[in-house]
Order: C-alpha cells, then structure tokens, then sequence
C-alpha cells in the first residue's frame, strides 16, 4: 500500500510540474513575441495572459518582416 501511495505522489508531481512548465513557456513566448511586435508591456501582459492562444494568432498574423527567411 505504501508503494501505490508514493508512486501515486510520484506521478501526480510529475504531471503538475509539466503543465506549469508548459504554461510558463507558453507565457514566456507569448510575452516576447507581443514585446517585438507592439512595444508595450500592456500588451505583453495581455499576450502572457491568453498564452498559447496568443502565440498562434501571432504565428498566423506575422509580417514578412517578422518571418524568418531561409535561403
């Protein structure tokens, strides 16, 4: 029973530390891709916000400036 229990521990930690890992990435990106774009911590704040949603109406929006050209 004590062994259920700590694998139990063991891989609910494991999950949560991964969805907080993600979410933070996803904030991070969604932050310095509005930093680049607009110049205002207001939006950059709003972008870390909707995360994730934000970077992809960035990566649909983006100019051809902001496009990483490969040759």
């Amino acid at each position: 029973m004590i062994l259920l229990t700590t694998l139990h521990e063991a891989i609910s930690t494991n999950y949560s530390t991964g969805i907080s890992t993600g979410t933070a990435i996803f904030s991070s990106m969604a932050v310095v891709c509005s930093w680049t774009r607009n110049r205002s911590l207001l939006w950059a704040f709003i972008a870390g916000v909707f995360s994730i949603f934000y970077v992809i109406y960035w990566y649909f929006t983006r100019t051809e400036d902001e496009q990483r050209k490969i040759k």
